[in-house]
């Protein structure tokens, strides 16, 4: 008979042993944990991927799972040269408690991470003050599946749609999060072509420079908001929503008191 491989752990503490740690868990075959045991810094990018930009980790690929527990430390890009921190090519990908900033991309999407493929879960992950070139100041996600819960978008920035999230493929359910300060062309904190599903999370002072101050929905996909708050964010039209074409609009014990104009709060099309 054949013995089932078991789950490989790895403790890291420098941007050297995290690099070696998912480039063997990319190859093992079975799932994987990654801890930190201190804050991390990168100072170089380590690879490309081509059209778009440079990462400053190995891209995650699909080997049976991978979660990373960030035990409440922080990574970060320290250096002159941009690079996102993730690409994410495939597989299951879980992050818990891990502070993730600077990151800033060469070309194109995803400053922090870019979700190419597979299922995302982040859990009481804080993404500040990360960079897009074009699309999805934090995250730009082409995956199946991805999963917010208890975490934190402030300070991010893409000069095209999504100034913390630009979610373009699956299904985006986000539970208790906040985004705060983030800013995008459409949509300063999210901008979303896909379903999705919003439950007592905050939407405070992020800025669209075109449409949907906190959140922009070019999509005819179904559009769910439980118990959320939108303050002061601020768009050309709907400061706190832009959607445009919903086919199911749900929105509950949600809104906004103060936006720079109450006729701006909320656009449908």
């Amino acid at each position: 008979s054949v013995t089932p491989a078991l789950a490989a752990s790895f403790n890291v503490s420098t941007a050297a042993e995290l690099i070696t740690a998912i480039t063997t868990a990319n190859t093992n075959g079975t799932a994987d944990t990654i801890t930190f045991t201190a804050n991390i810094d990168l100072t170089a990018a380590e690879n490309s991927t081509g059209s778009q930009g440079d990462n400053g980790l190995p891209a995650i690929l699909n080997d049976g799972g991978l979660t990373i527990e960030g035990a409440g430390f922080t990574l970060a890009r320290n250096s002159a040269t941009n690079f996102r921190i993730f690409y994410i090519d495939g597989g299951s990908v879980i992050i818990n408690d891990l502070t993730i900033s600077n990151g800033a991309t060469t070309a194109a999407n995803g400053g922090a991470i870019y979700q190419n493929a597979g299922t995302l879960e982040l859990n009481n992950v804080v993404m500040d003050s990360n960079t897009a070139t074009s699309f999805g100041g934090a995250l730009h996600l082409e995956g199946t599946a991805t999963t917010i819960t208890d975490s934190v978008f402030s300070n991010n920035l893409a000069p095209s749609n999504g100034g913390a999230i630009n979610h373009q493929t699956g299904s985006l359910t986000i539970t208790r999060t906040v985004f705060d300060s983030n800013s995008g062309a459409d949509g300063g904190g999210i901008n979303s072509t896909q379903a999705i599903n919003i439950t007592d999370s905050t939407f405070s002072g992020n800025t669209a420079t075109g449409d949907g101050g906190g959140i922009y929905r070019p999509t005819t996909t179904a559009t769910i908001v439980t118990g959320t708050t939108f303050t002061n964010n601020e768009a050309d039209n709907g400061g706190a929503m832009y959607l445009e074409g919903s086919t199911r609009l749900e929105i509950s014990r949600s809104f906004s008191a103060n936006e720079l104009d109450m006729t701006k709060v909320l656009l449908l099309c």
